[in-house]
């Protein structure tokens, strides 16, 4: 008899952590059945580790034949996958917070703009979410308040037709490359589930021994993207502890409120800015790209603290790209 009650250890926690990031899944996959291999000499582990190897090798081969497609198909516009890759982790969630500022979540004008909110321009084939960009352009249509929004979907529209209007020759490629990826990428998260419980089994008296095969470092990197909070105060909230790689990574913020933030990272002794260090400020109702170090980020100072200027509450949400 089903209960009310939701039971965590129902569902497979390794798919919503591999389907974040590429680059973070293969991380993942490669420190697991490296980690694995390490320990074949005990028969238990050996076993564990024949399910799931064919299951990570079928996930490389689909990994690399999308990613051939970022570096084998340089030309003046570029990669379709590449796009991609920015309509997914990047422009979406940006248009996304952009119409919540409007239109708050499940209303009826949000649904018009969005009625599978991101689903459409992450998931399927390069036609679909040539389909959902034009649907979001549609439905924008002549309202004021986004005209600004528009511009820039219209900009990327763009830049994605130009991108596949120069390889137009591989678009089935690619989108078999797509659906490939997404299968592989499923089944090894369901082998590496399989394998959490044969682990389980073999360490039901010490489980924490199984800490050896995961990469939890990775795993809890991964799930931790995304944070949004509310300031209902003027006391320092921290936001995260993280080592980020300043050339390659960015934060994009949104303050949905009437005053001001400030963002700034401390070496985590303390919880309150420095006198002379750095900080950004995030104004009311807006939208930015973060620069990290003038939040005052080192590899000394990593944990990120936001602090409420105003004195209503700010909602706010933060992105690791």
């Amino acid at each position: 008899m089903p209960t009310a009650a939701e039971w965590p250890h129902s569902k497979n926690f390794i798919i919503p952590i591999v389907t974040r990031s590429k680059i973070g899944a293969k991380a993942i996959f490669d420190a697991f059945d490296f980690n694995l291999h390490r320990e074949i000499a005990d028969p238990d582990i050996l076993k564990i580790y024949n399910y799931y190897h064919p299951l990570y090798l079928n996930y490389g081969t689909a990994n690399l034949a999308w990613s051939s497609f970022k570096s084998g198909s340089i030309s003046s516009t570029k990669s379709v996958v590449n796009v991609i890759d920015e309509l997914t982790s990047t422009k979406i969630r940006l248009w996304d917070i952009s119409i919540q500022m409007l239109y708050p979540l499940g209303s009826l004008r949000y649904l018009a703009l969005l009625p599978h909110r991101r689903n459409h321009f992450q998931t399927g084939s390069v036609a679909s979410r040539v389909s959902a960009i034009a649907n979001l352009i549609v439905a924008i249509g002549s309202d004021a308040a986004l005209a600004t929004l528009k511009l820039d979907v219209l900009a990327f529209q763009t830049l994605f037709n130009a991108a596949i209007s120069g390889h137009v020759g591989q678009i089935g490629d690619i989108d078999e490359a797509i659906n490939n990826l997404a299968t592989a990428t499923l089944g090894a998260a369901e082998g590496m589930f399989w394998a959490h419980g044969g682990l389980e089994q073999k360490f039901s008296k010490t489980p924490s021994s199984m800490d050896v095969y995961f990469p939890i470092d990775l795993m809890t990197t991964i799930t931790q993207v995304d944070f949004t909070f509310a300031l209902t105060n003027t006391n320092p909230h921290k936001v995260f502890k993280r080592k980020i790689d300043v050339l390659s990574q960015k934060i994009h913020g949104s303050n949905l409120g009437d005053g001001k933030v400030k963002l700034y990272f401390t070496n985590g002794l303390t919880n309150a800015i420095g006198i002379g260090d750095l900080f950004v400020i995030m104004d009311s109702n807006s939208i930015q790209e973060l620069d990290i170090t003038l939040m005052g980020y080192t590899d000394t100072k990593r944990h990120l603290y936001c602090l409420n200027l105003g004195t209503t509450t700010q909602n706010v949400e933060l992105s690791i790209e």
